[in-house]
């Protein structure tokens, strides 16, 4: 009996013995996973794009450009006396606003417009030529004779109207949008009839040619071309 309890006191005093290591070894664990402060975190970043948005609108914009030119009729002048000296016998249609070009971007934009084209649409046919010898036969005036007396040259302001601007020739800048103000400028055409008094120096064939022209040209078909290209960038001066 009393070897039995001997027997079970070591194997007592030995599972303590193992239960106070494992313990121990716990303890050890514990304290290398808790015993620091650890942070962490994730993120993400963005960059803006500056941008490009130029609006270019108005009548003379695509399809078909020469719409615009029909609001305004044009005839020779009568006003003034035939010279064979000076152009003195000149009209002009006014100016007729064709496009409006606007810079909704964030930086800044050199835009330019360049008239493309022009021809003119007849009811009948060119011929060889109105001169002082066929003036009264009925002859055909050329093609470069309608072209002489007939022609468009393209306007730029800053307003709606035409008051103070020029021709549209170079670049003109137009600033970068702040806010949610925008810059613009407004493009217009003008059709000028020159009656060939110096050319000739003969009134009867100038007005032969005017006269050809009323009853043959029917529009002057315009073809207008508008570019826009970066003038500033973002950062400045990187």
């Amino acid at each position: 009996m009393t070897r039995q309890n001997t027997e079970k006191k070591k194997t007592l005093s030995r599972l303590l013995v193992v239960l106070a290591a494992l313990a121990l070894l716990s303890f050890c664990f514990l304290g290398t996973t808790f015993g620091r402060y650890t942070t962490g975190a994730t993120g993400s970043g963005t960059g803006n794009v500056a941008l490009w948005n130029i609006a270019i609108t108005g009548a003379g914009v695509g399809g078909d450009a020469s719409a615009t030119l029909t609001t305004s009729k044009i005839s020779p002048d009568i006003t003034n006396d035939f010279s064979a000296t000076s152009n003195n016998r000149v009209q002009n249609s006014g100016k007729i606003l064709i496009a409006t070009i606007t810079n909704n971007s964030d930086v800044a934009a050199d835009v330019s417009v360049a008239l493309s084209s022009t021809t003119f649409e007849l009811r009948g046919t060119y011929g060889d030529g109105i001169n002082a010898e066929n003036w009264t036969t009925g002859a055909d005036a050329t093609q470069w004779q309608v072209e002489q007396v007939l022609s468009v040259k393209l306007y730029w302001d800053n307003t709606e109207t035409f008051t103070d601007g020029g021709e549209a020739t170079g670049t003109m800048q137009l600033a970068a949008k702040e806010d949610e103000t925008t810059e613009s400028v407004y493009i217009f055409a003008e059709i000028t009839w020159t009656s060939m008094d110096t050319y000739y120096a003969n009134e009867n064939v100038a007005n032969a040619i005017d006269t050809w022209i009323g009853e043959n040209v029917t529009d002057i078909v315009c073809n207008f071309s508008y570019t826009a290209t970066q003038a500033s960038e973002l950062p400045a001066g990187n």
